[in-house]
């Protein structure tokens, strides 16, 4: 009982002091006049399995760029990406 109530009253203060860090989904807010002039570059690489033996590689590059015009401001975003299909049967460097 005693460690019982020790592990309660030490999840009530990390929680006390969790709230403290954690911002509420009332306070995000979508305002592009918030937005940097920082250029961003992504990089995403993943693998995707759809269970009937086909894999799929997939290689991603994203730029945002930002825009402004007049009062507005906003983002581009380009978009590109190497995809390399194949299962048991054929190999990941098959072109066909």
């Amino acid at each position: 009982m005693r460690y019982f109530l020790l592990l309660l009253f030490s999840f009530f203060i990390s929680a006390a002091h969790a709230e403290d860090l954690l911002v509420p989904i009332s306070k995000f807010d979508n305002d592009s006049q918030q937005l940097t002039d920082s250029k961003v570059l992504e990089f995403w690489a993943y693998h995707n399995y759809d269970g009937s033996d086909n894999y799929q590689n997939t290689l991603r590059l994203r730029y945002y760029n930002p825009l402004a015009i007049g009062d507005w401001r906003g983002r581009f975003r380009l978009d590109t990406a190497y995809t390399s299909n194949y299962n048991s049967i054929s190999s990941a460097n098959n072109s066909g």
